[in-house]
């Protein structure tokens, strides 16, 4: 569902920046659910290495990506696309350089088609929306001005995992609680919050686990949870002392493993 401009192709661009991007759609020549998680996977990870930013979207059946770098690490992505067997039936919009608010197609558009330029889309997330707010209450009436008054200082947190990285399955979760100027925090309630969001084109639910943490002494706090698959968990660490919140901190991991 969206609203869309559109642009005849041959538009073109000048005043050349040193980003170039480039749009593909292709079939998945076996769809398969986990595939298409480990595809994630790997992406996420070769995109970071290389600093490319971008988008992939996947229906089931068909994959588009839009990715956006420098000159030679999009050269390189797209000849690793090309000489990939999991795609089929590829089709190509290469882009050059931007320049401001336009971008150079220089490849894949025949004369008189056109393109999106812009658009507002609704994606579904109506599993994550119904995730979070199960998880949410509301704070009791006058809990943020009392909270203001009697704030802590925040902690510092530092989190470690064994294995490293998690893996699909049981993992030791260690904190450290730590003051402003390094002192080990003791006697606070720890939670550790591993969640994942949905992919209802894979047939996959939302998963999330909750561990607490035991303090160990010296600010160190330790608990045992299981993650139900590899991939990337967004982790949230709370801490409590006193009635009061010390520490909330959100982070992503990556979990080793594959899928269920």
């Amino acid at each position: 569902m969206g609203s869309m401009d559109t642009h005849d192709a041959g538009s073109d661009a000048s005043d050349a920046s040193a980003l170039f991007s480039l749009l593909y759609v292709s079939e998945m020549s076996a769809p398969d659910a986990h595939e298409v998680r480990r595809i994630c996977e790997q992406s996420r990870a070769n995109n970071l290495r290389d600093h490319i930013t971008g988008l992939l979207v996947f229906d089931g059946h068909a994959f588009c990506q839009f990715v956006e770098g420098r000159e030679r690490v999009i050269a390189a992505l797209l000849a690793r696309l090309e000489g990939d067997p999991r795609h089929r039936h590829m089709r190509l919009l290469q882009f050059g350089p931007l320049a401001g608010d336009q971008i150079v197609v220089s490849k894949g558009l025949k004369a008189g088609e056109q393109i999106v330029t812009s658009a507002n889309f609704l994606i579904d997330s109506e599993a994550q929306l119904q995730a979070a707010a199960g998880a949410f209450a509301p704070p009791p009436p006058g809990a943020g001005q009392a909270a203001s008054m009697n704030a802590l200082p925040q902690a510092n947190v530092e989190l470690a995992t064994d294995p490293t990285p998690p893996h699909r399955g049981g993992n030791m979760v260690r904190v450290k609680l730590t003051t402003q100027d390094g002192k080990p925090i003791a006697g606070a309630d720890v939670t550790v919050t591993f969640y994942m969001a949905a992919m209802p084109a894979m047939g996959m639910a939302a998963m999330r686990t909750t561990l607490k943490a035991s303090d160990q002494g010296e600010g160190m706090y330790q608990g045992q949870g299981d993650l139900g698959s590899g991939g990337t968990w967004e982790v949230t660490i709370r801490a409590q002392q006193n009635g009061q919140v010390i520490a909330n901190k959100q982070m992503s991991v990556n979990a080793t493993g594959g899928t269920p």
